[in-house]
């Protein structure tokens, strides 16, 4: 199952290309700056992206970078801000140089993105409010990627873990985890249900106060991900218990997988389920050649930035250079953000949604 490549308009990219060149040798406008190389981050050749703004001012940064249909005349514009002070010229460039490709790889078409001072600006076409939602976490999660296997064999409620008492709050959920047909394993995680007056974020910060008196061996660690209602949506948040290394039989030791043993993530459909597929480089390939045995029909956790996002199931397959993850909670638009920011890379600079408003057609 191959992965839709992005059809860019070559001739138009030329002749904009030319136009730049002739405003700035009349004085009307700065210096191009080389197209980004994708080369070296997808297999699949991508659409260039051209930088034509200035140079980064030490005053007031002002980088653009646009899509291939170059900048939309009409849809929204998304602002996001920099938390943190101070930060380099070259840092705001290459914060805007991996949104530009995670945006690329989630899909659009036309966009324009500019650093502003201490604000990131994205302009876009107009989309379906679900879209747009997936769209934002594209551009803002910081994205430090890392694949590791859950144990499904763990469940909370026992006794030997010697758990404090659930706080108001928090409840243990029961899961069948499913691993293949008619294969399930019972276990109960802790899940937050909704308490007046508090937010989500101290919603988490209590689970997790929980999930740390939770007495675990050192081969096991407890991971926060949303918690996803039967249509998928969030609903609080939950726990996960993962490996963090040990023994997994025949002697293989398992570890985490990271972002540096993959060639690409990528989005399909199959049957009308969307699967997530990791596509693995010659060190990845090596790691799932011995661990193929131990993770197929078994569930893995996508984490970014320390939080589960999914949590799939490993489909078996004879192929070693990718591995097919499925998920009943799976829709369209996560798997495809989720492929865009594991494709993009992790940013730079921690970015801050602030503001969606409509451009003027």
């Amino acid at each position: 199952m191959q992965r839709p490549r992005v059809q860019s308009n070559t001739g138009r990219a030329i002749l904009a290309q030319v136009a730049v060149l002739v405003l700035w040798a009349a004085g009307g406008c700065p210096a191009p700056v080389q197209a980004i190389d994708r080369e070296a981050v997808f297999a699949t050749p991508r659409a260039a992206i051209v930088d034509a703004a200035a140079p980064l001012a030490p005053s007031t940064a002002d980088a653009s970078v646009a899509g291939s249909d170059g900048v939309p005349t009409a849809g929204r514009r998304l602002r996001f801000q920099f938390r943190d002070e101070m930060l380099s010229d070259e840092t705001k460039k290459e914060t805007t140089r991996i949104v530009a490709k995670r945006l690329e790889s989630f899909g659009v078409r036309r966009f324009s993105i500019r650093v502003l001072d201490d604000q990131l600006i994205v302009e876009t076409g107009h989309f379906a409010p679900a879209r747009h939602k997936a769209m934002k976490r594209t551009i803002h999660q910081r994205g430090e990627l890392v694949v590791a296997r859950l144990d499904d064999g763990v469940s909370l409620n026992d006794p030997t873990l010697q758990a404090a008492k659930l706080p108001a709050g928090v409840r243990l959920v029961l899961e069948e985890a499913y691993h293949g047909p008619e294969r399930y394993t019972s276990r109960r995680f802790a899940q937050t249900i909704p308490v007046a007056g508090e937010t989500e974020l101290e919603a988490r910060r209590k689970l997790a106060a929980w999930c740390a008196t939770v007495q675990l061996d050192e081969n096991h660690r407890i991971v926060l991900g949303e918690a996803r209602n039967g249509d998928g949506h969030a609903d609080g948040w939950r726990s996960y218990v993962l490996w963090r290394t040990g023994q997994l039989g025949n002697g293989l030791k398992y570890v985490e997988l990271e972002r540096s043993m993959f060639r690409q993530v990528y989005a399909s459909v199959d049957n009308g389920s969307w699967l997530l597929n990791l596509q693995f480089n010659e060190l990845g390939s090596k790691t799932m050649t011995q661990l193929s045995a131990a993770i197929a029909e078994r569930r893995l956790a996508i984490i970014f930035d320390g939080t589960v996002q999914l949590a799939p199931l490993v489909l078996l397959t004879s192929n070693d250079e990718v591995a097919r993850l499925w998920s009943k909670n799976l829709r369209q638009w996560d798997a495809r953000w989720i492929a865009a920011v594991a494709n993009g890379g992790a940013l730079p600079a921690a970015l801050e949604p602030t503001g969606l408003e409509p451009l003027s057609k």
